[in-house]
């Protein structure tokens, strides 16, 4: 069973994993030596992760300098990245068992791990831009 998903009454948004187990094209950000190790990263969050207006956002958004720079200082890494953003979400959107963590994030972590099974798993999560807008 995979769980990613816990809210509490403030609103507050915790993403974890318990276990490791779509259609999402993943970036891959090869290390410069001889990869012995891998990391799947999936990127949650609004329009500052998704990066919609930033020109050729798959090399220049924020989640792909994230990855590359990880890339460039972890040699013999392999980066795996699945970018999750969504313009205009909320931390209330993602949160909650019909949330966007469990429509979107959920089958993308599937994927890249079905994928990349002996990656570790992380979280970025970039939430609370739109909150203050409700």
């Amino acid at each position: 069973m995979l769980r990613l998903w816990t809210a509490f009454p403030e609103g507050w948004l915790i993403a974890f994993a318990l276990m490791a187990g779509s259609n999402c094209i993943a970036q891959t950000f090869p290390s410069s030596r001889p990869a012995t190790n891998a990391i799947n990263i999936i990127c949650i969050g609004d329009s500052i992760t998704e990066c919609k207006g930033i020109p050729d956002r798959d090399r220049n958004g924020s989640p792909a300098v994230l990855a590359r720079l990880l890339a460039e200082q972890m040699p013999g890494t392999t980066i795996y990245l699945a970018n999750a953003g969504i313009s205009g979400t909320t931390t209330a959107d993602w949160s909650g068992p019909n949330g966007l963590l469990v429509k979107v994030a959920e089958p993308k972590v599937k994927k890249l791990l079905a994928e990349h099974p002996d990656g570790q798993l992380v979280f970025s999560i970039m939430l609370g831009t739109n909150d203050s807008a409700n």
